[in-house]
């Protein structure tokens, strides 16, 4: 890959970068965009190719989210052909942490799943330091502040 390969598409103030990860041999970067005004979330994803650089974001899903939670602080994984995309931080007003599980099948990405946790207390630390998923896109969190 050559110096200068510049992601080249709008990024906005509402833009949040996820990760990057390897999947099938390719680099892809993975976002959100935060709609407040349509109180929904965007996830978008792009490849990048030696030659011709980032490839054009494709729409992976848009999800219902509301404004009063702020923009989320979001993380992602891959395993085998699973994505999972976590809340590190728990949401403002909600209270909850939030995961998506994706699935790749036949070179595309889709929606398998959405899972919301309500966390009644943890004090004044509600944040997830480390956390991993499995095979199954199950994620486990490790609470080791206590």
């Amino acid at each position: 890959m050559t110096n200068g390969k510049h992601f080249a598409h709008y990024w906005n103030d509402e833009s949040r970068y996820l990760g990057i990860e390897v999947v099938d041999g390719s680099l892809e970067l993975f976002y959100c965009e935060f709609k407040e005004g349509k109180d929904s979330l965007l996830f978008w994803n792009t490849t990048l190719d030696s030659v011709q650089g980032w490839s054009k974001p494709v729409l992976l899903f848009s999800t219902a989210y509301s404004y009063r939670n702020r923009i989320p602080q979001l993380q992602c994984k891959v395993t085998n052909h699973t994505l999972v995309v976590f809340s590190e931080k728990v949401l403002y007003a909600s209270k909850e942490l939030v995961h998506w599980v994706l699935g790749k099948e036949e070179g595309k990405w889709s929606l398998k799943r959405q899972m919301n946790w309500k966390v009644d207390r943890w004090g004044d630390y509600n944040r997830v330091e480390r956390w991993t998923i499995d095979a199954g896109g199950n994620v486990m969190v490790y609470r080791d502040w206590e």
